[in-house]
């Protein structure tokens, strides 16, 4: 079975049931129309691992991959907006800046005097906002893109909500 062809204005979209088929028709597509040498070819990838597993096999194929770009979906949606002027936190909700203000508003709403919010109460003890916008800075840097990607996949899961 081939891969299928979803036509999306600048962009192209190719859908396959096996990657060894979308591989071998990019690879296909590479060959035949290649970009000029300082324009990059952007593939958004899923994952580390088929980063560089089509990295090897772009290389393998046409004897060097270097013009390729292959961010994973959220940092290609960061920079494609970033190109028409929006600011991350208009597009990405789980961007470090957005998720930041989202937790300091979750911490602003905690009952500090409940028992069961006693470590938290020890931890900002008398401390003035910037105590409490700290802590949700750490706990929004830690999220990571990972966890962004993770909500993003499954949306109807994720503990913050827009």
């Amino acid at each position: 079975m081939g891969a299928s062809l979803v036509r999306i204005p600048i962009m192209n979209v190719y859908i396959a049931r096996r990657l060894g088929v979308l591989r071998d028709h990019l690879i296909a597509r590479l060959q035949a129309a290649p970009l000029p040498p300082r324009d990059a070819e952007i593939i958004v990838v899923q994952s580390q691992g088929m980063r560089q597993w089509l990295t090897l096999a772009m290389a393998d194929a046409l004897g060097c991959a270097g013009s390729v770009e292959l961010p994973f979906p959220a940092r290609f949606v960061r920079s494609l907006s970033a190109s028409v002027g929006m600011s991350p936190r208009d597009v990405d909700p789980f961007s470090r800046e957005s998720m930041t203000w989202r937790v300091d508003a979750l911490l602003r709403d905690v009952n500090l005097g409940d028992p069961q919010f006693a470590a938290l109460s020890r931890y900002l003890g008398e401390g003035d906002d910037r105590m409490r916008f700290g802590l949700a800075a750490q706990v929004a840097a830690q999220s990571g893109e990972e966890a962004a990607e993770s909500a993003r996949a499954r949306p109807s899961q994720s503990a913050v909500s827009r």
